[in-house]
């Protein structure tokens, strides 16, 4: 397989990129010892310099593998509780407060509230900001009990990055730099703009056409799970340093939501045909999509970076097609006239709800775009972009709302 092959973009009228809406793309491979990289379009729409692979880029959840790969480094075990690390943790469920473990959170089954330094603002850049943000998870609600699902977690992962830096006895950023960016040579990797300013940087875009957009900056407290700014060619040193010595990054500790998914230390583990498996993460911000993967048993590795947040679907496609693997199969068989009383109501994640309304094949989503759902079976279906949807039950009565991997539960205020 010829990843440079596979990862070359063609140009097209629609988009200099190849990508739909991305005014910029890098690749960038490692095969048998060989890196290789392809710069298309620009790092902006409003100054057209060309990107390169050295050209920045946020790279959104790709953080998380930072923070993982600075707990290993750390000698922090999995299955060492939260409140070890952190004796005055909270949230406001006490038994999921006093139980969560290092494994609960690498694995996104601890339950909390996802996302709660989503609303957090942009010019927190003062060194308590993560530490405030892990102290106000004290009223974070349970969304699930504790390891009931596997539920996509940001939060998660800002306390891990709040253990990294009490154990590492350093803020976080200087840890991760020390511990993962130094040995590996990830020379222009940043979690800081007054750094990344200094370096060109593509630009974050929205819409079609795409256009910048503003303000750039983010809360330092959400840097461990989606701060780093990067660039292909780091990234891919990253790849080559974690392939010399994995330290069981890769091994399971959990599933995943779909069938032959898996989660490691921090790391998504996709079974492959022929009992071989590939590991990375994508990231996906407001203005940017990324992705990385690695092959450990070839010791080949690749990464997609766009600079806009429209690019999701092609950079999966791409990321499919270098693996060699079909197009996942999409159910042809709807039910024409599904029951969906049940469903109907409104759902929440502790930071945001999702109101559902019946149609006649199915159900409409409202509050967070995902739009139209018909149903392939009683309780399940999908969207109009292929993402599984499903209706968790509990004692019979739907409870919560399963888009992809993230997990809501029915607010019992606010139904009908």
């Amino acid at each position: 397989m010829d990843f440079a092959e596979t990862l070359r973009l063609p140009d097209g009228p629609d988009s200099p990129t190849g990508v739909p809406a991305a005014p910029g793309v890098c690749v960038g491979s490692l095969d048998d010892g060989e890196e290789s990289y392809g710069a298309y379009g620009v790092r902006s729409v409003e100054d057209p310099v060309p990107v390169t692979a050295d050209t920045l880029f946020r790279v959104a959840s790709i953080s998380k593998l930072i923070t993982a790969t600075a707990l290993t480094r750390l000698g922090v075990g999995p299955d060492t509780l939260v409140r070890d690390h952190l004796p005055d943790f909270r949230v406001a469920d006490p038994a999921a407060g006093e139980q969560v473990t290092v494994r609960d959170l690498l694995t996104h089954r601890s339950g909390w509230t996802p996302d709660g330094a989503a609303h957090r603002p942009a010019d927190e850049l003062d060194a308590g900001a993560l530490a405030r943000a892990v102290a106000d998870l004290a009223t974070a609600p349970q969304i699930f009990p504790l390891r009931r699902f596997h539920g996509y977690s940001n939060s998660g992962f800002i306390v891990l990055a709040r253990i990294v830096e009490v154990v590492a006895g350093e803020p976080y950023e200087h840890a991760a730099r020390r511990l993962v960016f130094e040995p590996a040579g990830m020379e222009r990797s940043t979690f800081f703009t007054d750094e990344a300013v200094t370096y060109p940087i593509a630009l974050g875009h929205r819409g079609d056409p795409p256009r910048v957009v503003r303000p750039w900056g983010r809360s330092r407290a959400r840097n461990g799970a989606g701060g780093l700014m990067t660039s292909a060619r780091d990234l891919i040193a990253f790849s080559r340093h974690v392939l010399a010595e994995p330290h069981g990054m890769w091994v399971p500790l959990a599933d995943a939501s779909r069938p032959g998914e898996h989660v490691g230390t921090g790391w998504w583990i996709r079974d492959l045909p022929g009992g071989r498996r590939a590991v990375g993460h994508p990231g996906q911000t407001v203005g940017y999509t990324a992705r990385l993967t690695i092959l450990p048993d070839s010791g080949r590795a690749f990464v997609i970076l766009a600079n806009s947040e429209a690019a999701g679907a092609a950079l999966a496609k791409l990321t499919e097609e270098a693996l060699g693997l079909p197009a996942r199969d999409e159910p042809t068989e709807y039910l024409q006239a599904p029951d969906v009383r049940d469903h109907l109501g409104v759902y929440t994640d502790g930071t945001e709800d999702v109101r559902v309304d019946g149609t006649g094949d199915g159900v409409v989503l409202s509050g967070d775009g995902t739009g139209r759902i018909r149903f392939t079976g009683p309780d399940e279906g999908r969207d109009e972009g292929g993402m599984p949807v499903r209706f968790v039950r509990a004692d019979g009565e739907v409870t919560w709302l399963r888009l992809g991997d993230r997990v809501l539960r029915r607010h019992p205020l606010k139904e009908g």
